[in-house]
């Protein structure tokens, strides 16, 4: 019980903390606050423990699960005195009641696969356990996570992940393997359920089963999701933060518009990529905001955006000032005189994008029966045939005026990629990108769908 404790709490501080964000919008279903909510509770959680290390200079447990508990406790005499619960059961529950088994469906595979990956992959270990054990053994030592003799993992990223994990360690005596893989199974099916009750909200059908199955059954996603990497939260985040900001457009909600500025800054805090995901995403939901057409209403709109942001990246500010090392992991080849940038690399960073963005092509004769009669699967099976041919047909509805957050959204950040690729010399460009580009699409890739699915399906 004890390994479990922590995600029972998280989530009804995150349900109870959305309860009260988004108490003057109606319409919003329960399953849906349940989960946005406990992805919002998770991180807050994370960030007590955060609060911990910044006041007494290390992991203090019983300030960390007293803060908790006594949050836990404000926050349900606050809902109490305003909660409203009816008991009926309609047919629209019994859909969404099968649509939750049906993702459970979906992941035992996940859960049984990771089974055989306790630690999860290389970066797990190596990463973000590691720092977590740190801030959760070293006591008052635990800032040598930010020792350049730990290069390899990264002590310039920022710390969302790790301190998750020592929250699911809170009420344990060691640091157990159990804690980050039931976080990242967890957040597979927050994930899930988000992407599908977030569609459904968006556009008042339940076929976002259908992508969510093709996404859970791929096998590259599912061994992304058990390896214990920040991949899988930041995919989470980009998740949350957009379908807020559509809500917020949507239904001209100033509590929406606060939420989606407060997942912005939770996403930045996954780590440096997500750090600049959000930071694009904030600077286009201001002119996405704008385009409602009423002065009053859009800087309503605009300023609680700006209130959630402020209030969701201190973190990451904090953490980025105070405690965050050099990267120095980084050679700037632009006006580097030994590692300098060379045409090579442009052509070997053009050469491994056609392989991983033209798979689809080597997929299709892939997944085609052998002459043995073997089925022998791509990298990513038919996923992007699918997703081309379709675009083929509805991508006016894809790229249309009042829909283009995502595509430039997609656009910017595929620019800094590429530009980071080439100009950090640090590492050789064919091991580097045949080890990150396939985790950084992971990690787009489930916003990437629902921004897709969104498009063809929301209501004119």
């Amino acid at each position: 019980m004890s390994h479990y404790l922590p995600f029972i709490i998280s989530s009804l501080i995150g349900l109870l903390s959305l309860n009260l964000i988004l108490k003057k919008e109606t319409g919003v279903s329960f399953l849906l606050k349940l989960f946005l909510g406990a992805g919002l509770g998770f991180a807050l959680c994370a960030n007590i423990v955060f609060l911990s290390l910044m006041a007494f200079h290390r992991f203090n447990k019983p300030f960390v699960i007293t803060t908790n508990l006594l949050l836990l406790l404000i926050l349900t005499a606050i809902n109490l005195r305003t909660l409203r619960i009816k008991l009926s059961f309609e047919k629209k529950h019994l859909i969404d009641t099968g649509m939750i088994l049906t993702i459970g469906l979906l992941l035992i595979p996940v859960w049984q696969q990771a089974g055989y990956y306790i630690y999860g992959g290389w970066d797990a270990w190596s990463v973000w356990n590691l720092k977590a054990k740190f801030i959760f053994l070293g006591g008052h030592s635990w800032e040598r996570i930010f020792s350049p003799l730990l290069w390899r993992s990264s002590p310039h990223y920022p710390l969302l992940l790790p301190l998750m994990n020592v929250w699911g360690w809170a009420f344990l005596k060691e640091a157990s393997f159990l804690g980050p893989l039931l976080n990242s199974f967890i957040f597979t099916f927050l994930l899930s359920g988000l992407f599908f009750f977030g569609l459904k909200d968006l556009t008042k059908s339940n076929l976002g089963i259908i992508p969510l199955s093709f996404m859970l059954t791929l096998h590259i996603f599912q061994a992304s999701a058990y390896s214990q990497y920040c991949d899988l939260f930041m995919a989470y985040y980009l998740v949350a933060a957009y379908f807020t900001i559509l809500s917020a457009k949507k239904r001209n909600s100033a509590q929406f518009a606060l939420l989606s500025g407060i997942m912005l800054g939770i996403l930045s805090f996954t780590k440096n990529e997500g750090l600049i995901a959000a930071i694009f995403l904030l600077a286009l939901a201001m002119p996405f905001l704008r385009t409602n057409g009423k002065k009053l209403l859009e800087q309503s709109l605009i300023k609680s955006l700006f209130y959630g942001a402020a209030i969701g990246f201190t973190p990451t500010i904090i953490f980025s000032f105070i405690y965050a090392p050099k990267n120095i992991t980084f050679i700037n080849g632009l006006f580097s005189l030994t590692n300098p940038v060379s045409l090579t690399r442009i052509q070997n960073l053009v050469s491994l994008y056609s392989i991983e963005f033209f798979s689809p092509v080597v997929s299709l004769f892939r997944s085609l029966p052998s002459a043995a009669g073997n089925l022998i699967p791509g990298k990513w099976s038919l996923f992007w045939v699918v997703i081309i041919v379709v675009t083929l047909f509805g991508w006016k509805r894809l790229f249309r005026k009042d829909n283009l957050l995502y595509p430039s959204f997609l656009l910017l950040y595929g620019i800094f990629v590429t530009f980071y690729y080439f100009i950090n010399t640090y590492f050789e460009i064919g091991w580097w990108v045949s080890v990150t580009l396939y985790r950084i699409i992971f990690s787009i890739l489930p916003v990437f769908i629902f921004w897709f699915f969104y498009s063809l399906w929301k209501e004119d």
